[in-house]
């Protein structure tokens, strides 16, 4: 038994000294450019707007990787209870606060995504409706 209470206490002191995983690093580093490139070639006709905020999104999120992956995962044992606190408050502020976006190139705050309709895409906020007749090969 004394064995075992010692291999634990060695396991806990070498995991004091963390370090992040590598391989894990390495997926999300090369899964974060391959969503950089695909929001890059479906945005790149319309401006660097989202493509500029995915990126610092993408910064942020290897910062706080690195920082989260020096901390010992049971050190975060007393921060449970606010944690849960904090993520309930913020699901529920989701309920009180809408979501708005920042107008694209020609529209203006109007068309904001709580005045226009969901389905059929008819408003003149998503521009002109376009024709549901099949094309022909004369224009």
């Amino acid at each position: 038994m004394a064995t075992i209470a010692r291999a634990a206490r060695e396991a806990v002191s070498e995991r004091r000294g963390n370090r992040p995983d590598w391989i894990l690093f390495a997926t999300m580093v090369v899964l974060a450019i391959f969503g950089l490139v695909m929001i890059y070639s479906a945005t790149r006709s319309s401006g660097t707007f989202s493509m500029e905020r995915q990126m610092i999104f993408v910064a942020a999120g290897i910062v706080l990787y690195l920082v989260a992956s020096m901390i010992d995962y049971r050190e975060y044992r007393a921060l449970i209870p606010y944690i849960y606190g904090g993520i309930i408050v913020l699901l529920i502020a989701v309920f009180f606060f809408p979501e708005r976006k920042a107008p694209s190139a020609g529209s203006s705050w109007a068309c904001s995504t709580s005045s226009r309709p969901r389905w059929p895409r008819s408003s003149s906020c998503w521009g002109s409706p376009r024709s549901s007749r099949p094309r022909t090969g004369t224009s």
